[in-house]
């Protein structure tokens, strides 16, 4: 069991060192995005990014888009971002004063996780965030924590 935490830590090392790496000077042309929906109730005014370094807060830096009607999300990617986008979590955080389509006015924040390489991104992929994908991370999550 330990072999694998060893290994999970390492490979996430390797993934963190690799996203948001290179030179800044650089242009960028390739773009590519992820498209999806924020769905407790459909969620307008939510804010959807990767959590390129795992902190679970957005940080300068980190693709983000915010919902729309319907709870829709369109995130912009750099190719540097891209290739990072299959190893790391999309995170929705849903603020005081954000509307869920279903009960109204959200009057207590929270936060929705779609775990890393549950979908694998390309230019046709639709990642739906729920309730649902966020306990699967916490298990996730207390699991690598556990041992």
């Amino acid at each position: 069991m330990k072999v694998t935490s060893l290994a999970l830590a390492i490979s996430s090392t390797l993934v963190l060192s690799a996203c948001g790496g290179g030179d800044s000077s650089e242009e960028t042309t390739n773009f590519t995005s992820i498209s999806g929906k924020a769905i407790d109730g459909y969620i307008v005014g939510a804010t959807v990014y990767l959590d390129l370094n795992y902190n679970n807060k957005r940080d300068s830096g980190e693709p983000y888009a915010i919902t729309t009607t319907g709870g829709n999300f369109d995130i912009v990617l750099d190719a540097n971002d891209a290739s990072c986008s299959d190893y790391v979590p999309t995170i929705v955080d849903v603020p005081v004063g954000a509307i869920d389509e279903d009960l109204g006015e959200v009057t207590e924040a929270y936060q929705m996780v779609i775990p890393p390489n549950i979908i694998i991104s390309s230019n046709t992929d639709i990642k739906n965030i729920t309730p649902f994908n966020n306990r699967i991370m916490v298990h996730h999550r207390t699991r690598i924590t556990s041992r």
